[in-house]
């Protein structure tokens, strides 16, 4: 199993963000053949009160990078 990990930068409008991700961006993702599953996180700052590095992490999941290249190149990747 190989992972491919996609780090989100803090978007100007969190709320815009989060409604576009689940609302567009997800429904295509679902369509990408090949891939085994993904994991989706907000990211947390390990010092409290600062912010973390990224906004959020999602790791995508196929059984070998070639599989993952060629999801990644399909219209849905």
């Amino acid at each position: 199993m190989n992972r491919l990990t996609v780090l989100y930068g803090h978007p100007k409008d969190p709320a815009e963000f989060d409604r576009y991700y689940h609302e567009v961006h997800i429904p295509i993702a679902r369509k990408m053949k090949g891939l085994k599953g993904w994991t989706i996180g907000k990211c947390e700052s390990a010092t409290p009160g600062e912010a973390p590095p990224f906004y959020m992490i999602v790791g995508l999941y196929a059984d070998s990078r070639a599989d993952l290249e060629t999801i990644i190149a399909s219209p849905e990747g």
